[in-house]
């Protein structure tokens, strides 16, 4: 999805839009817990940052730092297949922040 700009600091966020399966339900507490877990989370060079949290409809949006690229993306991009110690580095930046996610918990 394309970024959006925040109305009052005009900085830009990524939107993860999470629909509510049963909305007279009210939000899971699979995704409470989430949002609980994103909100204690200190800042963190290998962790995107949420940044907010809204309803909109029978949905509940998450807003995060917006960054120009994913993961994803860069291995789709890739022209060939990686080179050990790209992978290397690539693991690397992911197990460092999902630890600093553990050790929060």
């Amino acid at each position: 999805p394309p970024p959006f700009s925040l109305p009052k600091t005009g900085e830009m966020v990524a939107l993860k839009k999470v629909p509510l399966r049963r909305p007279e339900e009210g939000v899971p507490p699979q995704t409470l817990r989430e949002i609980k877990a994103l909100r204690e989370i200190d800042d963190h060079p290998h962790v995107v940052r949420l940044r907010g949290v809204f309803a909109q409809g029978p949905a509940v949006v998450l807003a995060f730092d917006f960054l120009v690229g994913d993961l994803g993306g860069l291995l789709r991009a890739a022209p060939a297949p990686l080179s050990p110690p790209r992978i290397r580095a690539l693991m690397a930046m992911t197990l460092r922040g999902l630890g600093y996610c553990h050790e929060q918990h």
